[in-house]
């Protein structure tokens, strides 16, 4: 067959949040944002945002975040819009502004 065009830019996998006591609990699943080339967590399991280069590490080993924080915060973004797009509560978006 032929090769086609991407669907869609990026995929969300994961679930609504809440806080528990101003906290996420130490229990919690959040959502993870992948595109061809990165995967981005808003809170890894440190408490802080992950950006993983899939393509290049694909077992998400290097924390990548800091070194391009341009890129993390436009996958924030996106996942910020999608909750809202998707009818998310506020106070489900709320954990991640």
């Amino acid at each position: 067959g032929e090769t086609q065009a991407p669907l869609r830019d990026f995929a969300i996998c994961g679930c609504f949040l809440r806080l528990k006591e101003g906290k996420v609990p130490s229990t919690a699943s959040t959502p993870v944002i992948y595109s061809h080339k990165w995967a981005y967590a808003p809170i890894g399991p440190n408490g802080a945002a992950e950006l993983f280069d899939i393509e290049n590490d694909p077992y998400a080993e290097v924390n990548l975040a800091s070194e391009h924080a341009d890129v993390a915060e436009k996958m924030h973004q996106q996942l910020i819009q999608w909750l809202r797009d998707l009818g998310a509560p506020e106070e489900a978006i709320a954990v991640y502004v």
